[in-house]
């Protein structure tokens, strides 16, 4: 996911994060006991929010995903079934002519 012009001012120091540091800056900052007041919360939550973002699209993507191979399944399954009616009168047809032919063919 490239990320949006809104997020393009968080540094790359923040990018290489883990998840827990961007949460646990902001945490700080919210209980009043951090010592930076400048952009480093702001920044942490803006890449805790761009992250989550991220992590809605993979999930909506795998989600898409998901329905498309069932989709795809499901017709596989109706075009099987609908191979297998029309081989059953295929049988059906041939067993009609064995018959027809067994009965004109005795004297």
């Amino acid at each position: 996911m490239d990320r949006s012009r809104e997020f393009d001012d968080i540094g790359n120091e923040y990018r290489s994060f883990t998840r827990l540091e961007p949460e646990k800056r902001v945490l700080i900052d919210a209980l009043g006991m951090g010592m930076d007041q400048g952009r480093g919360p702001a920044t942490a939550k803006a890449e805790i929010v761009w992250r989550d973002r991220e992590y809605a699209e993979e999930q909506e993507n795998s989600r898409r995903g998901f329905e498309r191979e069932m989709s795809a399944a499901a017709d596989a399954r109706e075009m099987g079934a609908w191979a297998a009616g029309i081989a059953a009168l295929g049988a059906i047809g041939q067993l009609v002519v064995a018959i027809v032919g067994s009965l004109l063919a005795e004297p």
